[in-house]
């Protein structure tokens, strides 16, 4: 492969081994089977998603596949001249030559957007059979030329860290790390090169991870902020502003659209959603978003919930949908007590106390709060619910609750989805320390999904190993836990 990217004054960085990603073998198959919407041979494509990931790369893998064929293809990767392979051979001709080429008429011809070629040139628009355009999600760089020629956008899929690790590999580097960086900032192959290459050099990671911690952060701000910027994440492509950049990129990663459908769910190769990788970079959200008055906290909730595609079994928009609703939002939560299919009111509580441990600590039985842990040191357990009844007294509706003075229900918040769902057991334990010197209080666990039978199976299991729950320095102390189970709206 590094003969080929050195003869066609390729980047440096596609010098390696290709690594034929899952989503490669995907994307061929679309572009070259006989049904869908892009294996029309006339129909040009915009393959655009999550900067670094490998979409010029993969317009090389679909270069060697075409040439092993013997089918004709251009290439343009510079904004100086394109080359044609074909059966008469390799031609070299510039951007701005004035005879147009014949041989154009049979070709695909694959295009890769830079910091040279912003858009395919007009010689391969007009005379190419097909155009193949690799690209950012700046919508100036393909929006123009698509709506000429009408060409169909795909939104490639980010890679698993297993095919992260063997581009690392390839490029001569440690790919054990591969995980303990990937599962922090992301499945970015790019990043985590980087990050891999500072250590490789003997430099100071903490640098380049600076870096990348300050990006999340500025990126979270901003759109804290300024809400309305996650609205363009998620418009259809040709609805972008044109001043759309890669913001968030370092914190929202792009993929293509899931939608639920009453089989299941289903890819939307046309569209995009952003999506927050890791807890580490879920976290950099949350404590901006916490930062951030109630009123642009509303703002940002309410753009996640107008969102058609919210139900997407995305965990970290879940758990983000769980946390307004329960502090920032205005209706209770619906939510049955495990076993049990009677509903009752869960009520938000605006009180957003700050997420450490002394702030914890200092809670008492006569107020309600909410507090979201500036750290995630508690496994299973999201978030803590402190309902008080001391206004409402006996006409309190919150459930659990028989008392008649002072009592504050306790409820630990898991967010989660089907197949992703971990024990609490640990977290209540570690949580049980801070909340201990609370008087006359009840503790519950509250499983918050999107959909009412996981919500019911997971909340049955977790009743189960909560039944003998015991807390103190040898878990000698039994304390008894109500397990519910939750659904967000949608």
């Amino acid at each position: 492969m590094e003969r080929v990217a050195k003869a066609l004054l390729a980047p440096k960085a596609l010098r390696a081994d290709v690594v034929v990603l899952n989503e490669y073998k995907t994307l061929l198959a679309a572009l070259a089977g006989t049904t869908g919407s892009l294996s029309k041979e006339t129909k040009s494509v915009v393959v655009s998603g999550q900067p670094g990931i490998g979409m010029t790369t993969f317009l090389l893998f679909l270069l060697l596949h075409r040439l092993e064929n013997e089918l004709p293809t251009a290439l343009q990767l510079n904004s100086r001249y394109y080359f044609i392979f074909d059966a008469h051979g390799v031609l070299t001709l510039p951007i701005n030559a004035i005879d147009e080429d014949d041989r154009l008429d049979e070709c695909w011809a694959l295009v890769d957007s830079n910091f040279d070629v912003a858009s395919p040139c007009g010689v391969l628009i007009d005379n190419a059979k097909r155009v193949i355009q690799t690209t950012s999600p700046k919508v100036e760089r393909w929006k123009e030329w698509r709506k000429q020629v009408r060409a169909k956008l795909y939104i490639m899929g980010l890679p698993n860290v297993m095919e992260i690790a063997a581009i690392v590999k390839e490029h001569k580097l440690d790919p054990s790390l591969t995980f303990l960086y990937a599962s922090k900032w992301g499945p970015c192959s790019r990043a985590i090169i980087d990050v891999l290459e500072c250590i490789d050099a003997g430099d100071d990671v903490g640098d380049i991870e600076r870096s990348l911690d300050e990006s999340a952060n500025s990126a979270a701000q901003a759109i804290c902020t300024t809400p309305s910027l996650f609205r363009d994440f998620m418009l259809g492509s040709d609805d972008r502003p044109s001043s759309f950049n890669s913001l968030g990129s370092s914190l929202l990663f792009i993929g293509p659209l899931r939608k639920v459908t009453t089989e299941g769910s289903r890819l939307v190769r046309s569209g995009s959603m952003p999506v927050v990788s890791t807890k580490y970079l879920l976290n950099i959200l949350l404590s901006a978003w916490r930062s951030h008055c109630t009123g642009k906290s509303l703002e940002l909730y309410g753009l996640f919930s107008s969102h058609s595609f919210t139900r997407t079994g995305a965990a970290w928009m879940l758990e983000f949908r769980m946390h307004a609703y329960l502090s920032v939002g205005d209706q209770p939560l619906l939510v049955s007590k495990a076993g049990h299919k009677t509903k009752y009111s869960l009520p938000p509580s605006s009180n957003f106390i700050p997420g450490t441990l002394d702030a914890l600590c200092a809670t008492v039985s006569s107020a309600s709060f909410y507090w979201l842990p500036d750290a995630k040191n508690f496994p299973g357990i999201d978030g803590v619910l402190g309902i008080s009844d001391a206004k409402a007294k006996s006409s309190t509706t919150t459930p659990g609750s028989n008392q008649t003075s002072p009592h504050i229900d306790i409820y630990a918040l898991q967010a989660t989805i089907a197949h992703a769902h971990g024990s609490p057991v640990k977290g209540l334990r570690a949580i049980w320390k801070y909340i201990r010197h609370l008087q006359n209080m009840t503790l519950h666990v509250v499983v918050v999904t999107d959909e009412e039978a996981s919500a019911s199976r997971i909340a049955q299991k977790f009743k189960e190993k909560l039944k003998n729950f015991t807390v103190g320095k040898k878990n000698t102390k039994h304390v008894p836990v109500k397990v519910w189970a939750g659904v967000l709206p949608t």
